[in-house]
């Protein structure tokens, strides 16, 4: 009788987690001076999780993720005489697939919070410019995407701090999150002058986990 209640403890105490993931990454850059300014892009992510749960609270995961950065840049247009006829916002989108290795802490059961930080190493699967079409007057008709894949560093590695909450129903665990991402690597294979354009980015998920082997699985 008396090592029933330290049986129970030690099966549900580790368990794991499977689960799926999207959200909106509001992304831009760090170029390490104030001369250098952008605007925000926002872009998409989905992810698959996993996580293996130990001790009740502490967590140990990874996921594959397939997210969007990126930064805006004011472009001023001249006309023939070099006097300016407006502005345009080029949009520079990468999309990344990346693995989080994630340590964390998860608390609560029916409601709980949690929080994890990670380093993610990513590589680029596409990138693209948004190029402007003018007319005879120099103005704005339409845009097209334009392949930058080649100007981009092939490979990214970033830090990310990821906080949430949720709910639980029986195996499943409904949850929202936040998460601060920034890069370690110049974005460009060659820089831009002396700037050093790394990402970063806030991202928003939501996401659901189900629940196996509690008591099964040690």
């Amino acid at each position: 009788m008396f090592f029933a209640p330290l049986l129970t403890m030690a099966q549900f105490s580790k368990y794991r987690q499977f689960g799926v993931k999207t959200g909106l990454n509001i992304s831009n850059v760090n170029a390490g001076s104030s001369s250098f300014t952008a605007t925000d892009v926002l872009g998409t992510m989905v992810g698959f999780t996993y996580d293996r749960v130990r001790m009740r609270f502490l967590t140990v995961g990874t996921e594959l993720n397939f997210i969007q950065k990126g930064f805006g840049k004011e472009v001023t247009l001249l006309d023939s005489l070099s006097q300016p006829l407006g502005t345009f916002n080029n949009q520079n989108k990468i999309s990344y697939v990346s693995i989080p290795l994630k340590l964390g802490i998860q608390l609560g059961n029916r409601f709980y919070i949690f929080g994890n930080a990670a380093i993610i190493p990513g590589l680029v699967y596409k990138a693209v410019s948004e190029v402007p079409v003018f007319d005879a007057n120099g103005k704005v008709i339409s845009t097209y995407f334009e392949d930058i894949k080649g100007n981009t560093s092939v490979l990214d590695l970033s830090s990310q701090i990821e906080v949430g909450f949720g709910i639980t129903r029986g195996r499943f665990k409904f949850y929202l999150s936040g998460a601060k991402m920034d890069s370690f690597i110049n974005l460009w294979r060659t820089p831009i002058q002396d700037f050093n354009i790394k990402s970063t980015g806030l991202i928003a998920a939501a996401g659901i986990k189900v629940e196996f082997g509690k008591g099964l699985l040690k």
